[in-house]
């Protein structure tokens, strides 16, 4: 095989690549941590995770990932050990407000002699004060006598009530059971400590001060049923069940599970707790209760109340409160009365609010693919994001009209990017195995990176079409472009 072939059949594959990782990726995770300001993660299967920010309320974007390595090529060769490891992904991401962030990378697994079940998962902490312009990152280093064997399913929850004062869950899931371990912070993430030594949960957690918090415990494989609602005094110590006193008009609790949400606070006293009653017969209504709290938790009283929900698993519909508005996501319907019922594209989503003190039926199973409905996050009852099956929809008028925004950041054209899905490639050649160029259509592209990302150096003037040569013996820096030029005769 010639090197001109070779060269050829490495640039073509180096184009295949940048090609495919140009394609949209769908929305994972995302927060409005205010009116117009907000994150996005999106989850690219090719190049890992991303983070992206808006303040604008979605029309631009910039990405922010924290860079876990100065390179691409010394993350890959990354050693542990005398062992490598695959790059860690974005786990979590947490803002307490427009300025303070963290991002929870996991796992990072070393090439060990040890035996399998006793090698350890890696998690790096990425904390930001600016919005992510800049990031410090630090590897976890777990607590004496915390030991995280490698499961089937790793992951990791991050949060803080001020700078200082956070909680981090590290779990893992392997066959039928998950298990994880709750550590805290008080110097801003620098060392974590186990509060207790016998406590094991891997449920979602809400802190809302320093010793003040509640955590979901997982459904056992064998018994789906069994769920509780955990809270803490004294900065996750000791814990004790949550139980609240269901309305007597709903049905009997001996005929339904309740399942219990975390609860969401406007301020450290005033808050409110969801509880779904879901019926154990397939053809009974489900109800959903929303107590308030207004001293922190100590005790909880009933609401308001959404009735007669004629759905699989209500517990999983979402929703939330803002400005003491409780907003449910029950599904999404067509925008177009020619769609049939199982097309999901031009479809918006559909909310129900319920006012403080009311009681209000909903047929949500009027309103199909409910069970698309990922997350809501909105930072006023008019002004929301919705994400439906890694779509992210955006909302001004409390969900009469959806906008679905692109959380990618845009890029001017002669920026460094991907190239299109579709080129048409005239010439090329490839110099080094970072370094090539080619021309595609017009215009000239350089790569500096083996083809993930080009960048456009056509020269300014009137021109037909490209002959780039490079004189022997230059190596990389100098080259000539001759053009032919028709209208000259």
């Amino acid at each position: 095989m010639t090197a001109m072939r070779m060269n050829r059949i490495l640039l073509f594959a180096a184009l295949m690549l940048a090609t495919s990782s140009s394609a949209r990726a769908e929305v994972t995770s995302m927060k409005l941590v205010a009116p117009n300001v907000g994150w996005a993660v999106l989850g690219e299967q090719s190049s890992g995770k991303s983070l992206s920010w808006t303040t604008d309320g979605g029309a631009h974007w910039r990405d922010i990932t924290p860079k876990l390595l100065a390179s691409s090529e010394s993350r890959e060769s990354r050693s542990f050990g005398g062992g490598s490891y695959d790059p860690p992904e974005i786990s979590d991401v947490f803002f307490l407000d427009t300025h303070r962030g963290w991002v929870l990378f996991c796992c990072g697994q070393p090439d060990s002699t040890k035996p399998y079940d006793e090698q350890s998962r890696q998690y790096s902490l990425a904390t930001t004060t600016d919005a992510g312009t800049t990031w410090s990152i630090a590897d976890v280093t777990l607590p004496d006598g915390v030991h995280l064997t490698i499961e089937d399913d790793q992951e990791g929850q991050i949060g803080f009530v001020d700078s200082q004062h956070g909680w981090m869950n590290l779990t893992g899931c392997g066959g039928h059971t998950c298990a994880g371990r709750l550590l805290v912070t008080s110097d801003g993430g620098r060392i974590w400590r186990a509060p207790s030594d016998d406590y094991v949960s891997a449920g979602p957690f809400y802190q809302l001060t320093a010793k003040l918090g509640w955590q979901l415990s997982l459904p056992d494989f064998f018994d789906p049923n069994d769920q509780e609602l955990l809270v803490t005094h004294n900065g996750a110590k000791s814990w004790h069940q949550v139980t609240v006193q269901m309305p007597k008009r709903l049905h009997a609790a001996n005929d339904s599970d309740d399942y219990y949400d975390l609860p969401i606070f406007e301020d450290r006293k005033h808050g409110f707790l969801r509880v779904t009653r879901s019926p154990q017969r397939a053809d009974g209504k489900a109800a959903m209760v929303l107590f308030e709290t207004k001293d922190g938790g100590e005790t909880w009283r009933p609401d308001r109340i959404l009735e007669n929900i004629s759905t699989y698993d209500a517990e999983h519909i979402p929703s939330t409160v803002v400005d003491s508005t409780w907003i449910i996501g029950t599904g999404w319907l067509g925008r177009r009365n020619d769609l049939p019922s199982s097309t999901t594209e031009d479809r918006v989503p559909t909310l129900i609010t319920v006012g403080k003190g009311a009681r209000r039926d909903a047929d949500i199973s009027d309103a199909p693919g409910y069970n698309k409905f990922g997350l809501l996050s909105f930072a006023s009852p008019k002004r929301g994001w919705a994400l439906m099956e890694g779509k992210l929809q955006s909302t001004t008028d409390g969900g009469l009209t959806w906008t679905t925004l692109t959380p990618e950041e845009q890029k001017t054209a002669s920026a460094t990017q991907p190239m299109a899905t579709s080129v048409n490639v005239v010439s090329m050649q490839l110099l080094t195995p970072e370094i090539g160029w080619t021309v595609v259509g017009n215009d000239l592209y350089r790569t500096d990176n083996s083809g993930a990302a080009w960048k456009n150096i056509s020269v300014p003037a009137r021109h037909d079409r490209f002959v780039f040569c490079l004189l022997p013996g230059c190596k990389k820096r100098l080259g000539f472009i001759f053009r032919t030029c028709n209208h000259l005769g």
